[in-house]
């Protein structure tokens, strides 16, 4: 169903996928973002109004809720693993275009199961770096609440650090944890939860400043751990 109240979100989005595709800086990411053919506005019987953003498709790709429903107890932590160098690639893509994401939860970043390929989507929430009038995160999506930081909830300024929490989340999602009360399954190897419980920390200082040190950091435990292996995704 269509829902006018989602207008300015969608203006949003579209304009920062359009500001995206000019930046130079960007270039190396672009084939990563969602690519937007027209933003239109529509008009239904009774004169409403609403816009609908034309994208477009790109076959073959799945959502991390699409594939936590097939692994309802969570992935094996070495196929986790590759798919958040993923979900911390759509916060190195935000910090890349100067912005917050400020959504980066499993409806919002899809990957191709054999390929490995991200696509990072859902920036209707995002918002520029430096922020202008100290913007804020002013709307939460309720069915993943507890994605979001303590800061989100405060109304303070967001950060690359929150980006970094949600991303978090969305890795111990993928698990099977507690997402609630951030507890990691057994099963999983310490250094794994040891860095994904650095994006969780409360405190916005204790949390990494660097994404791309950590995505370094977390890349040294992966091939430590379980090597250079290729591993496409099996879906049930």
């Amino acid at each position: 169903s269509v829902d006018p109240t989602m207008n300015p979100y969608l203006v949003n989005e579209a304009n920062m996928l359009m500001r995206a595709s000019k930046e130079d800086a960007a270039k190396s990411i672009l084939r990563f973002l969602p690519k937007l053919l027209d933003s239109v506005i529509l008009t239904e019987i009774g004169n409403e109004q609403y816009r609908v953003n034309l994208y477009e498709y790109k076959p073959g790709f799945v959502s991390l809720t699409e594939i936590k429903n097939a692994y309802p107890a969570g992935l094996p932590p070495e196929d986790a693993a590759w798919i958040w160098r993923r979900i911390l690639g759509q916060s190195l893509a935000a910090s890349m275009l100067k912005s917050v994401h400020g959504a980066i939860v499993p409806d919002h970043v899809l990957v191709h199961p054999t390929t490995h390929e991200p696509l990072h989507i859902g920036w209707a929430h995002s918002i520029l770096r430096p922020l202008e009038r100290n913007a804020k995160l002013t709307t939460v999506i309720d069915r993943f609440r507890d994605w979001y930081p303590p800061e989100v909830f405060a109304r303070e300024v967001p950060s690359h650090q929150t980006d970094l929490y949600m991303a978090g989340k969305t890795m111990l999602y993928l698990l099977g944890g507690d997402v609630t009360r951030d507890r990691f399954p057994s099963h999983v190897p310490t250094p794994v939860v040891q860095i994904v419980r650095r994006c969780l920390e409360t405190k916005v200082e204790r949390r990494p400043r660097d994404g791309f040190v950590l995505m370094h950091e977390f890349t040294k435990v992966v091939e430590k751990l379980w090597g250079r292996n290729y591993r496409p995704l099996r879906l049930p």
